[in-house]
């Protein structure tokens, strides 16, 4: 398995010119749709991303054939009811693609498997908790969901997301959804529903429980109608401070090494 990265603090507004060089109509026309130039340019390089790294597999694959290599603007990427991106091109190898708040990551692997990330915001979560949750700042009165400022740790949303969504379904107490906590779950829940192609819609089935650590020690596990049916792993620790994800995979254990690989795509688009 391999974990691909781009920054894109990394990337000028300059290079877009170059980006949409390598991509299709559809896709560029889907960037440019965008308002905010910094959300056009995310999309841009999620979407060029993807064509750099299949169409390294789709020369690799082709070569020893002898085949015509079509341009990378050409090769047939599709996405399926629910926008997951699959190549027919490639037809062995199984990716997923995740970005927020300025990083992009796509896993690559020759099995099933899907990745989420969230960047947790701490400073804008404090002052937003301070704002919205308290009803009156003269009398102090404070509600449950208030940021605790003995901790500075607050009540993060992601964690009230899943316990309205999932109810008795989400097998957790409030407290193991405080902060970092229910980013993580928030991700585990993520790509294990991108695993299974599935929308946020696509919850009926599923319960949250906490991991059961061993080889692959994600704090939390996703299971669907009482079963785990894939493996899931906490990459938190691999990637920059206050990013947490989680990748779920058909892989087992001892069948696992995982590649972490930092693109500069500047650089990269010049071997095109």
């Amino acid at each position: 398995m391999q974990i691909h990265h781009i920054a894109i603090d990394s990337i000028c507004i300059d290079s877009l010119t170059g980006i949409y060089s390598i991509l299709n109509e559809l896709e560029i026309v889907k960037c440019k749709s965008y308002v905010r130039m910094e959300d056009e340019l995310l999309q841009a390089v999620s979407y060029a991303m993807q064509r750099v790294i299949l169409w390294r597999w789709y020369r690799a694959t082709n070569r020893t054939n002898n085949a015509t290599i079509p341009s990378i603007n050409r090769l047939n990427i599709m996405r399926c009811g629910n926008g997951r991106p699959q190549c027919p091109d490639v037809p062995g190898i199984h990716y997923n693609v995740s970005h927020s708040n300025g990083h992009v990551y796509l896993v690559e692997d020759t099995v099933n498997c899907g990745i989420d990330i969230e960047m947790y915001e701490r400073t804008n979560e404090r002052t937003n908790e301070r704002t919205n949750e308290r009803t009156n700042e003269r009398t102090n009165e404070r509600t449950n969901e208030r940021t605790n400022e003995r901790t500075n740790e607050p009540n993060h949303r992601h964690g009230r997301i899943i316990r309205e969504t999932l109810g008795p379904r989400c097998m957790l107490q409030c407290s193991d959804l405080l902060g970092d906590e229910g980013v993580k779950c928030w991700t585990a829940i993520e790509s294990w529903l991108k695993y299974n192609s599935r929308g946020i819609g696509g919850l009926d089935d599923i319960t949250v429980m906490r991991g059961t650590g061993g080889w692959f020690d994600a704090p939390f596990t996703v299971q669907q109608n009482g079963f785990r049916i894939a493996n899931q792993i906490d990459i938190s620790a691999s990637l920059p401070r206050d990013v947490f994800g989680t990748v779920t995979t058909a892989r087992e254990g001892g069948d696992l090494t995982i590649e972490y690989h930092d693109i500069d795509l500047t650089e990269l688009l010049k071997t095109i």
